[in-house]
């Protein structure tokens, strides 16, 4: 889930994403990670044209984590929202999912919200919550 800005501002044609998305999804297939849903916001209020909408699945709005307890019966006092977004993080402290923060030289708004992880990139986050989750099950 999460914010596309290069669908909403057009900077990337639709099935270049899919594509993209499609790779992405083999890839976690290989390490045992199935994509069940994918809610990604394509819109935007200042996007172009064609995609210039509000919408609850835009972060840091709540709408992409309460669907997915709707119709998944995902757990968000248990899941995790990793990225390095400031949006993401803030829509995971309102949803009370936990929070994973992926540190970033983009210099982009921040919320006065503290991420429950600070990893200095993806792969060393995902070991992190790896590790967790087996601890968890021990």
């Amino acid at each position: 889930m999460g914010n596309e800005d290069s669908l909403a501002f057009e900077r990337v044609p639709e099935k270049k994403h899919q594509r993209a998305c499609a790779r992405i999804q083999d890839a976690l297939a290989k390490v045992g990670i199935q994509v069940t849903a994918d809610y990604t916001c394509a819109w935007a209020m200042n996007a172009a044209p064609g995609r210039r909408r509000d919408s609850v699945f835009r972060l840091p709005n709540v709408g992409a984590m309460k669907a997915a307890r709707l119709e998944y019966d995902v757990k968000l006092d248990t899941s995790w929202i990793l990225s390095d977004r400031a949006e993401a993080m803030l829509a995971g402290s309102r949803a009370g999912v936990r929070t994973a923060l992926i540190r970033s030289p983009r210099n982009e708004r921040r919320f006065d919200v503290t991420p429950d992880l600070v990893a200095d990139d993806l792969g060393t986050a995902m070991r992190f919550l790896n590790r967790l989750q087996l601890a968890l099950t021990r």
